[in-house]
């Protein structure tokens, strides 16, 4: 890991939704004990505050890039409400199957996956859909219920990895069903992620650790041998 030229977000904050890439990223509320509404946006070096969030909400789940995002979910208190983000101003989206916070998203704001995370009660969901720009649809629910876990941010509605939690049980969505991957090495809640389905990382978690894994999935290709 190599400390890189981005300056520091403008206020300390935690449990914060993210999307983008290092060079246009997304920030959406957080904070503890004060939850924000603050939106800021990075360039690679600077951060600039955004239009402001609907509501002051942390653990929001966050898709899509810094002018086209997808935003679900979020506590206090636990919402079932979508907005999507156009690099200034919100505007409603259909409501995600459940209140509740954590879910994890990956995809477009015109093609989005959600699933597992806090749901309501704070139990542990394993709860999964799509969103096509406008409603969200129930597709199969994962093997594994999460609360906080990580998975593919970059991932799409037909590849996306779960995984993290306690176990370590990780699955793979291939746009029909789950199908169970290798576990993580290190079974822990509360890590980062980012990547896709095909290279991804998890790292940190409860207690301050640093711990770091890479999930590399080559692909393979089918090729035909003529013997005589």
């Amino acid at each position: 890991w190599t400390e890189g030229p981005m300056a520091n977000l403008p206020t300390a904050t935690t449990d914060t939704g993210q999307c983008g890439t290092t060079t246009a990223s997304l920030t959406v509320g957080g904070g503890s004990p004060a939850i924000s509404s603050d939106v800021f946006e990075g360039n690679g070096s600077t951060w600039t505050a955004g239009g402001a969030y609907p509501a002051p909400l942390h653990r929001i789940g966050v898709a899509g890039t810094q002018t086209a995002a997808v935003v679900i979910g979020g506590t206090p208190p636990a919402i079932a409400l979508t907005w999507e983000y156009n690099g200034a101003s919100w505007t409603a989206g259909g409501d995600y199957l459940q209140t509740g916070s954590n879910f994890g998203i990956a995809g477009t704001q015109t093609a989005a996956i959600g699933f597992d995370g806090y749901g309501p009660g704070g139990s542990d969901s394993k709860d999964a859909g799509t969103y096509d720009g406008s409603t969200w649809t129930e597709i199969t629910s994962t093997t594994t219920a999460r609360g906080e876990f990580g998975w593919s941010t970059q991932g799409t509605t037909t590849d996306t990895i779960a995984t993290g939690n306690p176990t370590g049980n990780t699955e793979k969505w291939n746009g029909t069903s789950w199908t169970e991957l290798a576990n993580m090495a290190s079974g822990r809640n509360s890590p980062f992620s980012a990547g896709t389905s095909a290279a991804m990382f998890i790292a940190g978690g409860p207690g301050s650790q640093t711990i770091c894994e890479n999930w590399n999935d080559p692909v393979l290709s089918v090729k035909t041998v003529t013997t005589s």
